[in-house]
């Protein structure tokens, strides 16, 4: 009689690398004063490491703001906004096979120009806009 062996079964698994993709990039406003969030997040394997730039200076997690980087997202957190946190943000994620970024930009909830004013009296508060204008 000719016999036939059973097959040998292996289950072998496959790692596909690939270079960084950004998915999404969220910009956001806030109001001086207040807490805001820029938000990148990023496809890749392996994982993408993070960084923050604001005008070609790398960001560091200080004076007043976070970098928290979890997996294939990264949030940029600003504790209390002041005018100068406004404008453009660049979010870079690279890995060994590639770099890619995404520009995001934080901007005033009112405007430029645009100030939120409260006026208390009597325990109420009111909530005014102001809009300054300079010229020359």
């Amino acid at each position: 009689a000719n016999e036939v062996a059973s097959a040998d079964v292996k289950q072998v698994r496959v790692t596909v690398n690939y270079p960084p993709t950004i998915t999404e990039s969220k910009s956001n406003e806030a109001a001086t004063g207040r807490q805001a969030l820029l938000r990148c997040e990023a496809s890749a394997v392996p994982t993408p490491d993070f960084e923050w730039y604001r005008d070609d200076t790398r960001i560091n997690s200080a004076n007043g703001l976070e970098i928290k980087s979890t997996g294939s997202q990264s949030l940029l957190m600003v504790a209390n906004v002041t005018e100068e946190h406004y404008g453009n943000y660049t979010c870079v994620a690279a890995n060994k096979l590639g770099v890619t970024n995404a520009s995001l930009y934080l901007y005033s909830k009112y405007g430029r120009g645009e100030r939120e004013v409260q006026i208390k009296n009597n325990g109420l508060v009111w909530l005014l806009f102001n809009r300054c204008s300079a010229k020359g």
